[in-house]
């Protein structure tokens, strides 16, 4: 059904939608009712994908009881049914962002939403989008936000981070020689950012990013932080980077290593808390 800000049911469900949004709307199952196992299908018309495409969502699925999301394709002609995705279990309470390469065909695409064991199993989506290019390779994840889709970043706050363009401030411009979009917040409370969840390779790798740092008042508190969350311990969190001070009037960057066992999935959570106006380009 579709919905907008809380689910019915306490302890499950999103808040807002898939942007941050109190006041938009998204799909959801309610899980109050039926039984451990049952199926909720939502389904596209029949559609001819004629190149190499990408499957984009968004999904929450917070709750003690959360079942399974799965993604099926069916392929039209031959009657065969794949599934190239599928989550299980409580994924906090977050949006994630996802992306899936769909093959060219006359194909139907499903998302199956498996009930768990109790009422405390609200699945939602939210963003759905067909796209003809393929996903991105995660060996290599630069963004400069210059896709509406954010390289699948999400807005975790109501103070929000917002994509704006070089030319909508002159002054931010003129520190910089470079055209196209970055993110910005400005915000008294704290504004928190999600990267997409990426399945880690092994090895060292080593995360870089720009900012442009103002805080509003000189003796405040107020600062930008990394924070490190792993999928197998998602209550928990390691601040990777720290800065609390600003950055004299220019674009500096940042940087810190990520050393993690292979296949483990991990995200980064971009942090402001407090009063600090901060613009945002990662690389």
């Amino acid at each position: 059904m579709r919905g907008s800000g809380q689910t019915p049911s306490r302890d499950t469900g999103p808040y807002t939608d898939g942007s941050g949004n109190p006041q938009g709307y998204y799909m959801f199952v309610e899980a109050s009712d039926g039984f451990t196992g049952d199926m909720t299908y939502l389904w596209f018309p029949p559609l001819e994908i004629t190149k190499n495409s990408s499957l984009h969502f968004t999904y929450h699925m917070y709750g003690d009881h959360i079942g399974t999301l799965s993604v099926v394709v069916q392929d039209i002609p031959s009657g065969s049914i794949s599934k190239p995705w599928s989550k299980s279990g409580n994924q906090w309470q977050y949006w994630h962002k996802k992306c899936i390469n769909i093959p060219a065909s006359s194909s139907k695409i499903f998302f199956v939403a498996e009930k768990g064991s109790g009422h405390r199993s609200d699945i939602a989506l939210d963003d759905v989008v067909l796209l003809d290019t393929k996903c991105s390779d995660e060996a290599n994840i630069d963004c400069e936000f210059e896709d509406e889709y954010l390289c699948g970043y999400i807005n975790q706050s109501t103070s929000p981070w917002n994509r704006v363009s070089y030319g909508d401030s002159n002054y931010v411009s003129s520190k910089a020689d470079k055209t196209g979009h970055y993110m910005m917040s400005s915000s008294s409370g704290t504004s928190v950012m999600m990267s997409p969840s990426h399945m880690h390779r092994g090895g060292k790798s080593c995360v870089q990013f720009s900012f442009f740092a103002e805080k509003r008042e000189a003796n405040s508190s107020s600062g930008l932080s990394v924070q490190l969350w792993e999928e197998s311990v998602q209550n928990t969190k390691k601040v990777m980077w720290n800065r609390n001070q600003s950055s004299d009037g220019y674009w500096q960057n940042g940087q810190f290593q990520l050393d993690l066992p292979a296949g483990i999935s991990a995200w980064c959570s971009w942090r402001i808390f407090k009063k600090m106006d901060l613009w945002l380009l990662i690389m």
